[in-house]
């Protein structure tokens, strides 16, 4: 009996953990879309992510990082000026020029390497998404700050 037990508990553990990387992996179209979106020349209506009305950041980012990014936006707008982000967020570059993107998903994060021309190793990027909603919530990038962060 105790066997069986054991087994049982061994089996709902392993399908679990099934379930959690497969929700994980439905993440991935969600930042291929983005990426796809807003390539790093041009983009939809041939501005950046950080351009975007509220409405278009939306589809892809939690409500709380949508308004940073609309809030950074309106400033720069009003004041004809840089005012928190000085680059493009989801390339972590003022001029991102991209070979080639890949997407791992690990721990419930997705880490992006993002493949610049001219530089050998990757720049990484990793992606937290609010598990409501499958929205990203936050970007962290590599010197240790995150785009919240920079937006508050």
């Amino acid at each position: 009996m105790n066997y069986v037990k054991k087994t049982l508990f061994f089996i709902i553990l392993f399908l679990s953990l099934l379930n959690l990387h497969a929700n994980d992996q439905e993440k991935i179209p969600v930042l291929k879309q983005l990426y796809k979106a807003f390539p790093a020349t041009g983009g939809l209506n041939d501005q950046s992510i950080v351009e975007q009305k509220k409405v278009i950041l939306e589809k892809y980012f939690d409500k709380q990082l949508s308004s940073l990014i609309t809030r950074d936006n309106l400033c720069k707008q009003r004041t004809q000026e840089i005012c928190k982000l000085d680059f493009d967020p989801i390339y972590a570059s003022q001029d991102p020029e991209i070979n080639n993107i890949n997407y791992i998903v690990n721990k419930g994060y997705v880490d992006v390497y993002l493949f610049y021309v001219g530089i050998k190793k990757p720049i990484k990027v990793i992606y937290s998404f609010n598990k409501e909603n499958n929205k990203i919530n936050n970007i962290l990038y590599q010197d240790g700050t995150s785009l919240q962060n920079i937006l508050k």
